[in-house]
């Protein structure tokens, strides 16, 4: 890939204005926590009676208004964080009935999408990035909802303990936490600031590319190219073909992806805070911070309320993404205010 010095020809003078719509029914999305809580409660299991009261009250009043209409809360793709896990039938049944057929587009679908129209804007030379709400859905869910209405059975289908593909996410999973720990301590011991931080996560995905694709055709060449670095590749391959298709050459398209018609995207953007924030802080990085991060950072355009764990709603507040995105945080700990708006959809 070079230097990668030359860009496509673009009238774009100035950093975009990127507006994301939100859904035209109000959206609620649930972290992780939420359907285990919620399965546990459902076997019975031990909890707090304070946690069961409102867990059973929130399923109520979601299910209530997701049936009329006046309520969204999609499946996201969430199921790689309990697959295979204890109770994850329980839990993906509880996300179903809570969805009735809604669902969100995987993280990357969305990250497409949106890194799609970003080049489309750049080589038209327009200074402002639309972001229609539907290219966050996996299909209109209106229709979802109602083609659901009459299923009395919920069909959950996951991968046995045992499958490469559960193995191989616990173990780059396992991989990725300690690395990205080790890269905190390493981090925070120089005293990195935030700011700094931010620079350099806003320019991931241009870094990463360039990378995994200079590694993906030394090892071509080599003939020692594997199932797994395909497939790693293959969303930056992608990237290269619309690129191109734009008249766009290859050579140009890490810097675009470091420009600011990446990094204001939100799938960027968001991202790009909450992992600076991550990796500067005190706290330890625990198992599902990562998750919790590319979750955030694919719905909070897009919903009106999210529901996450305490640390996250105090970043997210802290960093001020609740603000510029128009969308309400809470946590177990606010619960009663997410009650409060839930209420007044009625």
């Amino acid at each position: 890939m070079g230097s990668l010095p030359s860009t496509p020809t673009s009238t774009a003078t100035a950093a975009p204005r990127v507006e994301s719509e939100k859904s035209p029914i109000p959206l609620l999305w649930l972290d992780t926590f939420v359907g285990i809580n919620l399965a546990k409660i459902n076997r019975g299991e031990e909890r707090r009676d304070l946690e069961v009261t409102r867990g059973l009250r929130l399923r109520e009043l979601v299910i209530e208004l997701v049936k009329e209409g006046k309520l969204l809360c999609p499946m996201a793709d969430q199921e790689e964080e309990y697959e295979a896990e204890r109770l994850d039938s329980e839990v993906f049944a509880e996300f179903s009935r809570l969805s009735r057929g809604a669902r969100l587009n995987h993280r990357f679908e969305i990250q497409n999408a949106q890194i799609y129209r970003a080049m489309d804007a750049f080589c038209g030379g327009t200074e402002e990035i639309v972001l229609p709400w539907g290219i966050y859905f996996y299909e209109d869910p209106v229709r979802a909802i109602q083609r659901e209405k009459d299923r009395r059975v919920i069909v959950s289908v996951t991968a046995p303990i045992g499958s490469p593909i559960v193995q191989r996410r616990r173990s780059v999973k396992k991989e990725i936490i300690c690395q990205t720990e080790q890269l905190r301590l390493k981090l925070t011991s120089k005293g990195q600031s935030y700011e700094a931080q931010l620079k350099l996560e806003s320019r991931a995905l241009g870094d990463t590319m360039v990378r995994m694709l200079t590694d993906f055709y030394s090892n071509v060449k080599s003939g020692s190219i594997d199932f797994w670095q395909w497939m790693g590749v293959s969303q930056f391959q992608e990237y290269v073909a619309h690129w191109k298709n734009l008249g766009g050459d290859p050579r140009s398209l890490h810097s675009f992806l470091i420009s600011s018609y990446t990094t204001a995207l939100p799938v960027v953007e968001i991202s790009a805070q909450l992992f600076a924030d991550l990796m500067t802080g005190n706290q330890p990085i625990m198992s599902g911070d990562s998750a919790d991060v590319d979750q955030l950072a694919s719905v909070i355009p897009v919903a009106q309320f999210v529901l996450t764990d305490k640390k996250m709603e105090n970043r997210v507040k802290r960093l001020r993404i609740d603000q510029k995105w128009g969308t309400k945080v809470f946590s177990m700990s606010t619960l009663d205010g997410l009650f409060a708006e839930l209420i007044a959809l009625r």
